[in-house]
């Protein structure tokens, strides 16, 4: 396993607590998969952008797909010591498996800061179309129960006094169509999340096709 990325500038093994404190590793489980995903996006460009072989792309998508199922089987820890985040586990995973010379290829032309706001927006858009799905199956129940309802009367109050005599149905539509701006405002937060953050690397771009 890789012994990570952090160095005292003292000329001595950065304090443990100091590692502990610095590391997101722990947090990052959340964007575990979404990492792998990204990770494999970007391997498959650097080949068709004829910067890595044919068989190098086949040796990493084969060994992140193994790490990935080992993951979902729950044989990988995370308590590992020295690494700073998922994105560097991940890639530690690779190389102890393929060697350098190949799992080293892929960061070539990407930051961690570019994995992390990817692996981000992958994972916001994945709970967003989970409320999504659940909120229109929400709705459709509300539409078949009104039409249940029709006849059903309902006192419909101003100021917590009887005002108007109306029907459950009448009520039910009232909210679907609250629910129904709910499902507008977060097809327009997807929209702004599904756009691919990458390209800056650390900060200034990449010199690389």
């Amino acid at each position: 396993m890789n012994s990570g990325i952090y160095r005292s500038r003292l000329g001595r093994p950065l304090d443990k607590e100091a590692a502990q404190f610095l590391s997101s590793i722990e947090d990052d489980s959340e964007i575990f998969l979404e990492d792998i995903l990204g990770s494999e996006a970007h391997a498959i460009m650097l080949y068709e952008q004829r910067i890595i072989k044919r068989e190098d792309l086949k040796k990493i998508l084969k060994t992140l797909e193994e790490i990935k199922a080992k993951w979902l089987r729950g044989e990988i820890s995370l308590k590992v010591e020295g690494l700073e985040d998922i994105h560097e586990f991940i890639e530690s995973l690779l190389i102890d498996r393929v060697g350098v010379e190949i799992g080293g290829k892929l960061h070539i032309g990407r930051s961690r800061n570019d994995q992390v706001a990817l692996d981000i927006r992958l994972r916001m858009r994945k709970y967003l179309l989970e409320i999504w799905k659940e909120l229109i199956d929400l709705m459709k129940t509300i539409l078949v129960r009104a039409e249940e309802e029709k006849e059903a009367p309902l006192i419909l109050y101003t100021h917590l006094q009887h005002a108007q005599i109306g029907s459950i149905s009448h009520y039910l539509l009232a909210l679907f169509d609250h629910l129904l701006r709910d499902l507008e405002r977060i097809e327009n937060c997807y929209k702004r999340v599904n756009k691919s953050p990458l390209g800056a690397s650390a900060i200034g771009g990449s010199l690389l096709p």
